[in-house]
Parts: C-alpha cells; structure tokens; sequence
C-alpha cells in the first residue's frame, strides 16, 4: 500500500493512521511518500516532522529509513518531503 499523507488534516491524522492500520494485514508493507518537511512551503501542504511521523505510525507499524528528498514544482518553489517504508507489526 502506497499514500501520501501530506493533504490529511492535522486533526484526521489518527484516523488516517487507524485507517492504514485497518487496511494492512499483520506483516504488511506501506510506503508513506511525500510527507512533507517542515522546511517545505506549500498552499494546502501539511508539513511534518521526522518526529511528528515517527510518533503517529510506530504505535502499529515498524518503520523503515527515512528517505529526505526535494523536487522543483511547477512554479520553481522547492518542495522537501519524506518516504519511508513501514512494515505492520506482528
């Protein structure tokens, strides 16, 4: 399972994380791409920190090697945002 995060209210993501947890089975793989860093800007972007997502998924999930990368959008403003692959516990 793949999903960005990055759109979820602030205050939908517990729900949000419920969900992934509902989704997946025991042992599962979720690949949580374009988290975005708090260093990035961005109109209707949530930003997280390496920490904010390290405590809302390790409850249910095993997590991977943060992966920090930065893309150029359209309008020539830097982008920076997080993947990572995570594994349900057992």
């Amino acid at each position: 399972m793949s999903a960005a995060c990055h759109h979820v209210n602030p205050e939908d993501c517990a729900t949000f994380v419920e969900g992934v947890s509902c989704i997946l089975k025991k042992g599962g793989t979720y690949m949580l791409t374009r988290a975005l860093a708090t260093k990035g800007k961005g109109f209707g972007w949530n930003h997280f920190t390496k920490q904010q997502l390290v405590e809302l998924f390790s409850p249910i999930l095993d997590l991977g090697t943060f992966r920090h990368s930065g893309s150029v959008e359209g309008d020539g403003s830097k982008r920076y945002f997080y993947t990572v692959f995570m594994r349900k516990k057992k």
